[in-house]
């Protein structure tokens, strides 16, 4: 895997200009920087995606049901425990992110705040977590067993605070060599109890939230020397984390709750058979988590350094090249639906006619959290598109609740669509009003 923190050093030729010698040294570190993205990302990316096509033929329909509820619920806890503290990191310290005490201060703050929402919303989740599977004939005891998976890996989540520094100085290294190790821990695990016949639903899950603690452990040594974190969390850095992210919090709160929705309603109202299958049908989804991953580590950095004036150019560019990705992702579902079949397994060989809706989905999801994603990272956090939003999603979900059509796998896949529609829309909405504001050097992120 090629270089963190990598400098290329060259000697400037005579007779060349300065300027020419550090677009080159630029351009040598950028590439540097995308081929360690793109081993590091890769690898993990095709792991978790063999793994998790290897679970899905493994386990039972029975056991990855339980699996796919507790991971649904552990994604929707850990969201409203962060609140968007950990992904501000990045974005706050700005050009201040070689400085530990800047950087420091931010974890500090971060980790002061998932502290308190993690025990008040894990007693929640106590009253919560039983209501959503109260109509699953599972034992009490797996049902005990699952809940308090979640709530251990939610806690260790938040040791993944301290990846933040590592992406500031670019040591993608350490970075993925954190995540591909608790990636592997996870398949060995989970393989070796295949072996012997015993992978059961909570053991699958509690093997998750070993691989967070193992990630953040890692990350935590990895960037020890590139943090300095003061004893207790500084008053004017909580305001300032917290002025920046109040307008995200109502879409945050809500995303919270919508991405894991679907899976909710079919636990709620229909069978074990309709979460194993809504939740195999997702696992197409997969194939952007690599090009989900580059939102963070590539194009958030990318937007956030981008000057005013060259700023609608970039995003066009960016926009594009992800909105042709996701079209082709369609193509080659509509072409080749067998290939996809194929990949969750035998046991799903029913579900042929769905790969399509669930592959365009996917792709409008995944350009929609390309925009969502430049937008933060320009802090444009307007009140008035996060309430059209919101308002948007809660009336389409209420509606198909109504038709009762949410207890079907086919429903809930339309309603995943139609979600996925209405959420590109939105940020399509916040994108135009950012530039437009831009462009007449009038913007105000409280908006």
């Amino acid at each position: 895997m090629v270089g963190e923190d990598k400098i290329v050093a060259l000697t400037e030729p005579k007779g060349r200009s300065r300027r020419l010698f550090a677009r080159r040294a630029a351009l040598q570190n950028r590439l540097a920087t995308l081929a360690a993205f793109f081993t590091g990302q890769g690898l993990i990316q095709a792991l978790n995606m063999v793994t998790g096509f290897l679970l899905l033929r493994w386990m039972s329909i029975e056991a990855y049901a339980q699996y796919s509820v507790v991971f649904a619920f552990q994604s929707m806890l850990n969201i409203l425990v962060d609140l968007g503290f950990s992904g501000s990191i990045v974005a706050l310290a700005g050009t201040r992110g070689h400085d530990p005490h800047v950087v420091g201060g931010y974890i500090r703050c971060a980790r002061f705040y998932r502290s308190r929402m993690f025990w008040a919303l894990s007693l929640a989740s106590a009253v919560a977590f039983p209501l959503v599977v109260a109509r699953q004939p599972w034992p009490f005891a797996t049902k005990v067993l699952l809940w308090s998976s979640v709530v251990t890996a939610v806690f260790f989540q938040g040791r993944m605070l301290y990846g933040a520094p590592l992406l500031i100085h670019r040591r993608l290294r350490a970075y993925y060599h954190a995540t591909l190790a608790a990636s592997l821990v996870r398949l060995l695990l989970a393989g070796g109890l295949h072996l012997v016949g015993a992978l059961l639903g909570w053991l699958a899950a509690w093997f998750s939230g070993l691989s967070v603690a193992i990630t953040g452990f890692m990350y935590r040594r990895s960037s020890a020397d590139i943090v300095t974190e003061p004893n207790a969390p500084d008053m004017a850095v909580r305001r300032e984390m917290c002025r920046y992210l109040a307008p995200l919090w109502p879409g945050l709160i809500f995303y919270a709750f919508q991405g894991q929705i679907t899976l909710a309603l079919i636990a709620i109202f229909g069978s074990t058979r309709n979460i194993a299958e809504v939740a195999a049908l997702g696992r197409l989804a997969q194939v952007f988590g690599l090009l989900s991953a580059a939102n963070g580590i590539l194009i958030e950095p990318l937007i956030a350094r981008t000057s005013r004036e060259n700023l609608r150019r970039v995003f066009v560019q960016v926009f594009g090249t992800c909105l042709l990705t996701g079209l082709a992702a369609v193509g080659f579902a509509w072409l080749f639906p067998g290939a996809m079949l194929w990949l969750i397994g035998p046991k799903y060989a029913s579900l042929g006619a769905l790969i399509v809706p669930v592959v365009t989905s996917s792709s409008l999801a995944y350009v929609a959290g390309v925009l969502f994603v430049m937008n933060t990272a320009r802090k444009w956090a307007f009140w008035t598109t996060t309430a059209a939003n919101i308002s948007m999603a809660v009336g389409v979900q209420i509606f198909w609740i109504a038709s009762g059509r949410v207890a079907t796998t086919q429903g809930i896949i339309t309603l995943n669509l139609t979600m996925a529609a209405t959420g590109l829309g939105a940020n399509v909405g916040t994108t135009l009003y950012g530039l437009m504001k831009n462009a007449k050097g009038e913007f105000n992120a409280n908006d």
